[in-house]
């Protein structure tokens, strides 16, 4: 331990009792105390786990496991923020764009012709996005039993009454058939639309189902049509 003088403040040798410059009695200071170290808290950890973030283009396909398997078809879902609008993919195929009212026009012009073939157009690009749809396969079993309904009318003309009778009653038959038959294709176009782009390119496509009843092909034409302006301009209107 060091002495210092209680009056003057001078260091003084530990053997002396008293100031050599004033004489005064010297003091003895205590070596100063080492700092106390600073509290460490622990806290329990937090039972609750925040999800993990998944990124854009990280989740898996799982509406339909064969996209993967498609060329052109990414084998991940982008997934974007709340109310988004995901880009389309580059690889996907476009719908036809042509408008609605201009596939009525035509149709009239040719006498249905080529609402026909545009039918074909439809279900051809829905079997694109849906390799399991069988719109192309309902829609020639329609187009085949139409002209089974020509034969017969034509077989009409020239039958008797008796006959005729039996054969309006077949066509009346067959006449419902290709109803239920057509209603089945364009609904079942209509499920495979919403499931992909709400899954795979998901939009957030809503088709209404008295809309898909009464106007089916060119309540679809509509929608095509805004989806090929999003493939190319990156804006759903």
């Amino acid at each position: 331990m060091s002495q210092f003088c209680c009056r003057c403040g001078s260091a003084m040798p530990p053997e002396l009792k008293f100031c050599q410059d004033c004489g005064a009695a010297a003091v003895v200071s205590a070596p100063p105390r080492p700092a106390a170290p600073a509290p460490v808290f622990s806290y329990p950890a937090s039972p609750y786990t925040p999800p993990a973030y998944t990124p854009v283009g990280s989740g898996p396909v799982a509406a339909y496991p064969g996209y993967a398997q498609q060329p052109g078809y990414p084998s991940q879902i982008p997934y974007a923020a709340p109310g988004a609008m995901p880009a389309p993919f580059a690889n996907s195929p476009i719908p036809p764009g042509l408008h609605w009212f201009l596939v009525i026009v035509l149709s009239a012009i040719t006498f249905g012709l080529f609402g026909l073939i545009w039918a074909f157009r439809q279900a051809a690009f829905v079997r694109k996005i849906d390799p399991s749809s069988k719109a192309v396969t309902l829609l020639v079993l329609n187009l085949l039993g139409a002209m089974v309904m020509v034969g017969l009318a034509l077989a009409a003309t020239q039958a008797s009454t008796n006959t005729m009778a039996e054969i309006l009653l077949v066509e009346l038959v067959l006449n419902v058939i290709l109803l239920v038959m057509g209603l089945v294709m364009v609904f079942s176009m209509r499920k495979s639309m919403v499931r992909y782009y709400n899954s795979v390119e998901p939009i957030g496509l809503r088709l209404s189902g008295v809309m898909t009843f009464f106007f089916s092909l060119i309540y679809f034409q509509y929608h095509f049509s805004r989806i090929a302006n999003w493939k190319k301009t990156g804006r759903l209107q």
